[in-house]
């Protein structure tokens, strides 16, 4: 039965695999092995919680397994609990030296904080103290490799790991890396066919046309009828700023850009307006991606607790981000609060949305590029791509004629073309003056977790507009998905 569960982890049947060890769990409740397995798969569902759980009753029994500490440090990480994050894979160091896992989460915690150095001198140390061939060494060398100027020699780290016998999620997630490498150096078709084999390999659900039934039910129970008769919350506050638009499009660079003002600060992508509207909607357990499609159970009243929380929530992950307490913007960039807007209004009347739209070929390469956490089936299959990007639009055209709350919308290719107007234009939305801080904000010291994390410590840079160029034939599935899905198409 450990095997069955082994194999189900390992080929990406996280649900699977997780009934089985709880079985085992349930049968052994002492046994460390079986208890972090549980949680091991619990985390690839993103139950954080009963994971973390398991895994101390797991370190109780077998304090000096390295996994374990490293399970809890993922969790910590995810948690944006930087400190505990370092202090959980430090202990798996401790017990184990060079310990992979561990030194890809100091690594990648390391690179979110903005410490390049530091964890290309930590993956630097362990590769050449390394006696054999591990992927998660490999993956970690490539995510440095950029900054270090090592392409190459990443590369061929991730060769050798690739002719291992390792899980095919693994493997998905070399390829990843490779193509991200090969991209950086100019091998543009050659990174296309491996992010090809990378997406192929990524073990995902995602059903486009039960996507596109939940669109059509928002835009058909959304007018501006219904939203004059709904409750509100009765909030004034202008606190938070709402980000939206597809993932890659712009997000993480709108919200450096307001948290780099002194009265400015970020939440990065909180999933707290997908969680209220789950409970508003009485919907049994919070999913990735959730809807707001029903305000038959909404009251004042539990708008109003639901405000309390969400500023509550904002406050704390801004400050553990880096940020000043005692802001008056804070930026929530979560890409899909767009499925709940309806619910924001209803919440907070006073707040400011933000749409960041791109060429929808650069968007849909850069999320076709991306190895993205959680549950985003979409983004590794041309046709669900295409679909998403079209059901995304729909959504916003009729959510930007139905609400009252202001709505700005940015052009990333504008914005990075002439930045000074834009960013003046962005901070006039929001309520906050111009401040030079903000042409700089590639400078702050914050904390970004983001898959963006490494181009918004840089300045502005027009590189990655037309970047769908690079790759000649290659993307002309992408642009027939497109095309079939309706999405418009501007400029050679």
């Amino acid at each position: 039965m450990y095997l069955q569960g082994k194999q189900a982890h390992e080929s990406g049947n996280y649900e699977l695999a997780a009934q089985i060890f709880a079985q085992m769990v349930k049968a052994q409740p002492r046994d460390p092995v079986l208890l972090f397995c549980f949680a091991a798969s619990l985390m690839k569902l993103r139950r954080f919680e009963p994971a973390m759980k398991h895994l101390h009753k797991a370190v109780k029994h077998k304090p000096m397994m390295p996994e374990i500490h490293c399970a809890m440090g993922s969790i910590e990480k995810t948690n944006l609990n930087e400190k505990a994050a370092i202090m959980h894979f430090e202990r798996g160091l401790a017990i184990s030296k060079d310990y992979p896992p561990a030194i890809y989460g100091l690594t990648d915690i390391y690179r979110k904080l903005g410490r390049f150095d530091e964890a290309v001198a930590i993956i630097s140390g362990a590769i050449e103290r390394s006696t054999a061939i591990d992927p998660h060494l490999a993956e970690a060398f490539a995510a440095v490799a950029g900054k270090a100027g090592k392409e190459t020699e990443a590369m061929g780290h991730i060769h050798r790991a690739l002719e291992t016998d390792i899980p095919v999620t693994t493997r998905s997630s070399l390829h990843f890396r490779l193509a991200g490498l090969q991209d950086q150096t100019g091998e543009y078709e050659t990174a296309w066919d491996t992010l090809t084999k990378a997406n192929d390999l990524k073990v995902t659900t995602w059903d486009a046309a039960a996507y596109s039934a939940d669109v059509d039910r928002l835009l058909g129970y959304w007018t501006r009828e219904r939203l004059a008769s709904v409750p509100t919350s009765g909030s004034d506050s202008e606190l938070p700023v709402f980000v939206v638009g597809m993932p890659r499009s712009g997000t993480s660079l709108i919200e450096q850009i307001i948290a780099a003002h002194p009265s400015g600060a970020g939440a990065g992508e909180n999933n707290a307006m997908s969680v209220a509207a789950s409970r508003q909607q009485r919907l049994n357990q919070h999913r990735s991606m959730v809807f707001f499609s029903d305000a038959s159970k909404v009251t004042e009243q539990l708008l109003a607790r639901e405000c309390d929380e969400y500023i509550k929530s904002v406050n704390q992950i801004s400050q553990q981000l880096g940020d000043t307490a005692g802001v008056s913007r804070i930026v929530d960039k979560l890409p899909y609060n767009y499925q709940v807007l309806p619910l924001i209004q209803m919440m907070f009347p006073h707040a400011r949305v933000i749409h960041t739209v791109r060429d929808p070929r650069d968007v849909c390469i850069s999320c076709y590029f991306q190895d993205f956490l959680g549950e985003l089936g979409y983004s590794y299959n041309l046709d669900r791509l295409a679909r998403y990007y079209a059901d995304h639009d729909r959504i916003m055209n009729h959510m930007k004629a139905v609400l009252d709350i202001p709505i700005l919308e940015v052009r990333y290719e504008e914005l990075v073309a002439d930045p000074e107007p834009g960013i003046r234009a962005l901070l006039d939305h929001v309520g906050l003056g111009f401040h030079k801080d903000c042409l700089s904000f590639h400078e702050s010291k914050r904390a970004v977790h983001t898959a963006s994390l490494d181009q918004v410590r840089k300045p502005m840079y027009t590189s990655s507009s037309q970047r769908w160029k690079r790759y000649g034939s290659k993307i002309d599935p992408l642009l027939a998905a497109l095309e079939n899905a309706g999405v418009e198409l501007t400029g050679d």
